[in-house]
């Protein structure tokens, strides 16, 4: 090799090559550094969605999930409130834009309190609007499990009506609140 080709070439690749690992070590070290304040964060917010969901309940208490509920219902946690207000239940299902994450309030009745979608990708303005008023609305005060999509009209106490234009996205919430509701289900029959 020449000096040229030492200078053009193997230099610079050096310093180029020092320079990543330099800023991949300051990267790994701020990442240490953050991740414990981002997982409290993390908590703390998700501590306000369930008081937010279930006003009622004082404190929360983690429930052991099932691989049964994690399976056949999409739960990724559930919490029942201390006071026997109700409990709060995670579930993740797919809709139109993908996987959404649904945190869901149910009284200690099995009534519906609220949901709130803690991630999705629904479509803006269409899809995204089952996680919002008017359409999050009509599941306040019915009981999950039994609860069905129709086009048109609700007649039925059962009965949701699907957004136009959005009805994948419809059936997707609907199944994730009646999986919550199966959940809370199990979690009320164990209890007892």
């Amino acid at each position: 090799m020449s000096k040229n080709t030492v200078k053009e070439i193997i230099i610079p690749a050096v310093v180029l090559t020092g320079i990543a690992l330099v800023v991949t070590a300051l990267l790994a070290f701020t990442n240490a550094l953050t991740l414990p304040v981002i997982e409290q964060n993390d908590k703390k917010n998700a501590d306000l969605a369930r008081k937010e969901l279930l006003a009622d309940a004082d404190s929360f208490t983690q429930v052991q999930i099932t691989d049964e509920w994690a399976t056949k219902y999409g739960c990724l946690d559930a919490y029942t409130a201390n006071n026997g207000a109700g409990a709060v239940i995670t579930v993740t299902e797919k809709g139109y834009g993908g996987n959404f994450t649904l945190l869901v309030g149910i009284n200690k009745d099995g009534a519906i309190v609220s949901y709130k979608a803690l991630k999705q990708q629904e479509t803006a303005g269409l899809g995204s609007n089952g996680f919002i008023s008017p359409f999050a609305d009509q599941f306040k005060g019915k009981t999950p499990g039994e609860l069905a999509v129709v086009k048109g009209g609700a007649g039925k106490d059962n009965e949701i009506s699907a957004m136009t234009g959005a009805t994948i996205t419809s059936k997707a919430v609907t199944k994730a609140v009646n999986n919550a509701g199966a959940v809370f289900t199990a979690i009320q029959k164990g209890a007892k």
